[in-house]
């Protein structure tokens, strides 16, 4: 299970609400929403990724 007490892993400011399914970084809102998971630099299209993120 994912920690999401921690904060987004891009920004560092936002409070994270998902994790990529990828690598497991943690987004905000914000981030997710961008549709690029930047730790892996696995390149996701938005609906598809919004789809696999693991909501907790």
């Amino acid at each position: 299970m994912v920690d999401l007490l921690k904060p987004c892993m891009i920004c560092k400011k936002n409070m994270g609400v998902a994790a990529c399914p990828v690598c497991g970084i943690i987004v905000c809102n914000l981030h997710i929403k961008m549709g690029h998971c930047f730790a892996c630099a696995e390149v996701i299209k938005k609906t598809n990724f919004e789809n696999k993120v693991r909501n907790v």
